[in-house]
């Protein structure tokens, strides 16, 4: 039975150093013997898709917690590109245009774009809370 490999490997993303888990050698018994260096282009929208990916569907308090810690949310980027993969992030991407005020899932995107933009700089799309005017269902 093989046990399974949590060692981790360094990360860069966004000028912010990091660890993630390599997670095609988490069970691989087969030795290391080449690595890989890339440098992926990514926009504000793209490490918001990453994070979503995983964080869309769940509880809003355990994605304040994973906002709250930047460390693991350079991680969790790193770890879901290389195990989700780029074309997975760019459909999450696309989907998120279809996430608008009062549809499910909001309040989970504004949080994560908001933390992204906050965290990797400007501009981003950001959302906005419900002001007084909008809860009266006044337009802004």
């Amino acid at each position: 039975m093989f046990g399974l490999n949590t060692t981790m490997t360094p990360g860069t993303i966004g000028g912010h150093d990091t660890e993630f888990l390599p997670v095609h050698r988490q069970a691989n018994d087969t030795p290391a013997t080449v690595t890989a260096t890339l440098t992926i282009p990514l926009s504000l929208e793209d490490i918001t898709a990453a994070i979503a990916y995983l964080f869309f569907d769940s509880p809003i308090e355990d994605l304040r917690d994973v906002l709250a810690d930047p460390g693991y949310m350079h991680r969790i980027v790193l770890e879901t590109l290389l195990a989700a993969g780029c074309d997975r992030v760019e459909s999450e991407r696309l989907s998120l245009a279809d996430v608008t005020p009062g549809t499910p899932g909001y309040e989970h995107v504004c949080l994560i774009r908001n933390r992204v933009a906050q965290l990797y700089g400007a501009p981003a799309r950001t959302c906005r809370t419900a002001g007084r005017r909008d809860l009266a269902g006044v337009a802004s």
